[in-house]
């Protein structure tokens, strides 16, 4: 410490002034470094989180949704009976009018063949709609006995009216 800063944190007499120095310590509204490291990593983190969102959206949304698939036999015409007889193995359906078309037609097991290779997951999909339409409200249901309830309030009033009365009367 030089003269003419230890000159400047005393007073006329001599002796230390109380209290801190005029100019010490953070001024305010500054962040310490530990602080500003701390919300870079944070925003850092943010961002790299952000950049993954679309693939982590769509990994929950194809959770929710589960895997099912509409296979479809192939059909040949024999030119000895004329008839349709099913040849070779079975082909998966792609093409979204079709399997609209399958499903609505008035076919037999036959025709087509839905297949869940993994089932929808009901908390994913709630998880979805939470955070898409908010969460829903639970209905409460409570069973009150009106009997005990209206005793307890007159019980209340009693007391309210004696206590009105001892004040008017300037006892407790």
């Amino acid at each position: 410490m030089t003269k003419a800063e230890s000159k400047s944190l005393r007073d006329k007499t001599g002796r230390f002034k109380k209290g801190k120095p005029k100019n010490a310590g953070r001024k305010p509204g500054t962040k310490n470094k530990k602080t500003i490291d701390r919300e870079d990593a944070l925003k850092e983190y943010h961002q790299a989180m952000l950049r993954k969102m679309k693939p982590l959206i769509l990994a929950q949304q194809s959770l929710a949704e589960g895997l099912t698939v509409v296979l479809r036999p192939s059909w040949v015409k024999n030119p000895k009976t004329k008839k349709l007889e099913r040849q070779g193995e079975l082909r998966q359906v792609t093409d979204p009018d079709e399997i609209e078309e399958l499903l609505n037609s008035d076919g037999t097991e036959e025709d087509y063949h839905i297949i869940s290779a993994k089932d929808p997951n009901v908390k994913a999909l709630q998880d979805i709609f939470d955070r898409t339409f908010g969460k829903a409200k639970e209905q409460v249901e409570l069973n009150v006995n009106t009997k005990e309830l209206l005793g307890i309030q007159n019980a209340v009033e009693a007391l309210i009216e004696g206590y009105k009365k001892n004040k008017k009367n300037g006892t407790r």
